[in-house]
C-alpha cells in the first residue's frame, strides 16, 4: 500500500462503489485500490448521498470540496501579523497571543506559527526574537555538555565510585 497521500480518481472511485456494491469489504478493496482502509472508509461515508454512494455524486462532491477550498482566502493578513508584531513588542509571549485569540475568537496564529515567523524575521535581520522570554533560544533540556566534574572539580560521580570498587573491590566515594 501507497503511504503518501493521493486522492482517488473517478476510476478509482467507481471501483469502489462497484466492488462495494458486489458485497467486498472495506479492507479488501482498501488492499485493491492500495489505499489505506481509513481513506476508503472516510470516502463512503464523506460521499454518501440522498441516493446511496454512487461514484459521479462521489466525484462531484471532492470536486465542490477540492473547489471550495482553494477558494477559501488566506486568513493571515498583514493586519493580523502586524498585530502579532504588536503583542510581541509589549512582551507577550506567542502562548499568550494564541491563548487571546482562541478567548475573544480572534483569528490569530497559533504558537507555532508565531514563533515561525519570529525565527524567519530574525534570518531577515530583524529583532522580533529579542521580544521572546529567551530571546529565541531553545531550552537545553539534556543539560547540554556540562557535567558535574566541571562544575565542581574533583567530585565523584556514580560511574567513577563503581569504577574504583570494580578494580580494587572496596567502595570509594
Amino acid at each position: 500500500m501507497s503511504q503518501s497521500f493521493h486522492h482517488l480518481t473517478q476510476d478509482q472511485r467507481s471501483q469502489l462503489y462497484s466492488l462495494k456494491s458486489m458485497g467486498h469489504t472495506v479492507i479488501e478493496i482498501a488492499n485493491h485500490l492500495g489505499y489505506h482502509r481509513s481513506t476508503i472508509y472516510r470516502e463512503v461515508q464523506r460521499n454518501i448521498g440522498g441516493r446511496g454512494d454512487r461514484n459521479r455524486q462521489a466525484q462531484q462532491k471532492a470536486s465542490e470540496r477540492r473547489q471550495k477550498a482553494s477558494a477559501t482566502p488566506r486568513k493571515m493578513t498583514s493586519e493580523k501579523w502586524q498585530r502579532v508584531r504588536d503583542l510581541l513588542s509589549q512582551e507577550w509571549s506567542p502562548e499568550q497571543i494564541a491563548g487571546r485569540g482562541q478567548r475573544q475568537g480572534e483569528s490569530l496564529p497559533g504558537r507555532e506559527w508565531i514563533y515561525r515567523y519570529v525565527r524567519q524575521d530574525r534570518r531577515e535581520g530583524g529583532q522580533l526574537y529579542r521580544h521572546l522570554r529567551r530571546r529565541g533560544k531553545k531550552p537545553n533540556w539534556k543539560g547540554g555538555d556540562t557535567r558535574v566534574t566541571d562544575i565542581f572539580p574533583g567530585a565523584k560521580t556514580y560511574h567513577s565510585g563503581l569504577r574504583s570498587w570494580n578494580k580494587r573491590n572496596d567502595w570509594v566515594i
